[in-house]
């Protein structure tokens, strides 16, 4: 006869099934979205900022294909 584990409420991250780390990671989110703390961008900004990165991506491309 073998002897089981005692049941206890808190799991090692290893003992965590995917459901209840997703369900964590979107509190976790959720929390700090929350928080007074969060800084929200408008569209706006986020497409402005990714138009940039663009632009930076493409010419580090076109000088690699210079060389």
């Amino acid at each position: 006869m073998t002897k089981n584990a005692p049941i206890t409420d808190s799991k090692s991250p290893h003992e965590e099934t995917h459901d209840e780390w997703f369900r964590r990671k979107v509190q976790e989110g959720l929390d700090l979205a929350d928080s007074p703390d969060a800084r929200w961008y408008t569209h706006e900004e986020v497409m402005a900022r990714s138009a940039i990165r663009r632009a930076e991506i493409m010419a580090m491309i076109k000088s690699e294909d210079a060389n």
